[in-house]
């Protein structure tokens, strides 16, 4: 509770960082929790080179534990950092890849698997690879789970990208025409400017 909500970020990182040296004194699922909580506020602090740190450690401890489900879940969040602020989208995309790896080994992966080729679709973008963002994208839209407005939204925005930016603007207007719809029709979907560069 302290850490995640006073305010001076500094001290609550020393006494986390203090109970985490402790080291010996420890379980792994103390310190994996310590080591989030860590990540956490690095984060905050925009130190992202401490957070890949922690991450990485995190990572290792889930490891021994053959915790597949928080590895999943960790592979997300370094591939996020990794695609922005790094831009090393090869690196971010091994984590994604590692991540795909335990498909067949987890129940209900619909979730994971939604996400990951988003997030493989986005480096595309962000690469120029054009078809394969869209490929990408396409895969996740057709994963068989709801999905939140917000998501649709976004979802429907970056297939209108893809299609845009390989000149079918006829698909392209299809899915902003989605992604427009859903923002004037939920709450949960602000204004974005963005799709009126297009």
């Amino acid at each position: 509770t302290w850490s995640k909500f006073h305010r001076d970020i500094d001290k609550s990182k020393y006494y986390i960082e203090k109970a985490y040296n402790m080291s010996d004194q420890l379980t792994n699922e103390r310190k994996i929790e310590f080591l989030s909580t860590l990540s956490y506020l690095a984060a905050l602090g925009t130190d992202y080179y401490k957070v890949i740190e922690y991450l990485e450690l995190s990572k290792e401890l889930n490891s021994k534990q053959n915790d597949r489900r928080r590895l999943v879940e960790l592979n997300y969040f370094l591939h996020q950092i990794f695609t922005f602020p790094f831009s090393d989208f090869n690196k971010a995309e091994k984590f994604l890849n590692e991540s795909l790896s335990y498909k067949s080994r987890l129940s209900s992966f619909e979730y994971d698997e939604y996400r990951i080729y988003l997030g493989k679709g986005k480096i595309s973008l962000y690469k120029g690879n054009f078809k394969d963002a869209k490929d990408q994208f396409m895969k996740a839209s057709n994963i068989d789970m709801r999905v939140s407005d917000r998501t649709f939204f976004y979802q429907n925005k970056e297939i209108a990208k893809s299609y845009y930016y390989l000149n079918n603007y006829k698909q392209a207007k299809i899915h902003f025409d989605k992604a427009i719809e859903m923002m004037s029709l939920s709450n949960a979907v602000g204004d974005d400017p963005d799709i009126g560069l297009y």
